[in-house]
C-alpha cells in the first residue's frame, strides 16, 4: 500500500533517519525504531483489496452503494 508522508511514530525519526542530538543517550529510540519498522511492514504488506475483503466481511456497504447517482 503506497502511503504518503512519514509514518514515524515519533518526530525525531523520519524516513529513518534520526535528528536528535540525544540520539547517542536516548533510552527509547530502538524501541521507536522497532515500532517505525512493524508499521512499515505491515503498510507494505496490505493491499486494498485487503481492506475491501475486510469491510466486505464486516457488513461494511460500499460507498457507491450509499452515494446517490447524479446525472447531467
Amino acid at each position: 500500500m503506497s502511503i504518503e508522508g512519514t509514518m514515524a511514530p515519533v518526530p525525531c525519526i523520519k524516513d529513518g533517519n534520526i535528528d536528535c542530538q540525544r540520539k547517542d543517550r536516548c533510552t527509547t529510540l530502538d524501541m521507536w525504531l522497532r515500532i517505525e519498522k512493524a508499521v512499515m511492514d505491515i503498510m507494505n504488506e496490505t493491499t486494498i483489496q485487503d481492506l475491501l475483503n475486510d469491510a466486505n466481511s464486516k457488513g461494511i456497504i460500499k460507498i457507491q452503494d450509499s452515494m446517490p447517482e447524479y446525472v447531467i
